[in-house]
């Protein structure tokens, strides 16, 4: 880093023959007091809840720690600590989801039907956070609270997208009568869970491919 001092030359003494004429000393305005930029992050979170009947939801927020105080400095930290997915990519903010099922069943002199079916939802949110806000320019900090909000909003889509496939498989699987045989009434609900599974999947990419992975939606920094 770079500093520079600038230096004041000795000034000249100045003799007024004029009468010295004493003044009142103006009145001192009061400096306006800036407000600091109130830092945008949520907190980390886990919990699990009823999501609709028959489906339970638990959420999570990871954080990765970035640091800068310029916007290619966090640009960089971003690109280096990002998730990296599966295809190798590391993107700023991630979310990851699971979706499983579970169903008793029993056999009887008519066939093989189901009991209640009960399905579970898992996501973890992944997103950064800049340790430290606090010393960054105002105007640098008003730009990364913009970002975050969007991105945030951008990885809740991927959340949605999650619970309503859950909900799906729960009243798809919810409707299934009797079957000849208890592996015959297994292998329809499986499949047709992973199928809504992977459909849950090609939205998710899909949403992805809309969005521009939320740059339409103000994801994008700087």
């Amino acid at each position: 880093m770079l500093y520079s001092f600038a230096i004041s030359p000795t000034p000249i003494p100045y003799i007024s023959e004029a009468p010295i004429v004493s003044l009142p000393s103006p009145t001192a305005k009061p400096k306006a007091k800036l407000t600091p930029t109130p830092k945008i992050t949520p907190q980390p979170s886990s919990s699990s809840t009823s999501y609709k009947d028959g489906v339970e939801v638990s959420f999570k927020t990871t954080y990765y720690s970035i640091y800068g105080e310029t916007e290619s400095y966090l640009r960089a930290e971003m690109d280096a600590k990002g998730h990296l997915s599966d295809n190798g990519e590391r993107y700023d903010g991630y979310t990851n989801w699971n979706i499983a099922w579970n169903y008793p069943y029993s056999q009887t002199s008519q066939g093989c039907s189901s009991g209640p079916i009960s399905v579970s939802v898992s996501v973890e949110m992944i997103l950064p956070k800049w340790e430290n806000f606090d010393s960054g320019p105002e105007s640098l900090k008003s730009k990364w609270n913009t970002y975050i909000s969007s991105l945030t909003l951008h990885e809740n889509g991927h959340k949605d997208i999650a619970y309503a496939g859950g909900e799906e498989i729960y009243n798809t699987l919810s409707s299934y009568g009797s079957y000849s045989s208890c592996n015959e009434l297994e292998a329809q609900l499986d499949q047709k869970g992973e199928s809504i599974r992977d459909k849950v999947d090609q939205d998710s990419e899909a949403y992805d491919a809309q969005t521009n992975h939320g740059a339409t939606q103000g994801a994008t920094f700087p």
